[in-house]
């Protein structure tokens, strides 16, 4: 019964293996005739800027850890825990 059990538990990761190694994915095709139409990157230089010109900021969305360190770091500790003055 357990020889059994261990193969049908087996049995269809084998059997997705078999059809990925026998068949492309879907959507292969469409990727290789999209890289084929993308255009060659240019070959011209980059401008080179001066050297006293800074790039302007660009603000990005804090999201995740980060977002819960801002919130955290923007605010002052509760009075119980404040340390006496």
């Amino acid at each position: 019964m357990s020889t059994c059990s261990a193969l049908l538990t087996v049995l269809p990761a084998l059997a997705f293996a078999a059809i990925m190694l026998v068949r492309p994915y879907l959507g292969q095709r469409a990727i290789a005739r999209l890289r084929l139409r993308r255009p060659a990157p240019a070959s011209s230089p980059k401008p080179v800027r001066e050297v006293g010109s800074r790039r302007s900021a660009q603000r990005t969305l804090t999201r995740g850890g980060l977002l819960i360190a801002a919130a955290l770091a923007g605010r002052a500790p509760p009075v119980a825990l404040a340390p006496a003055s």
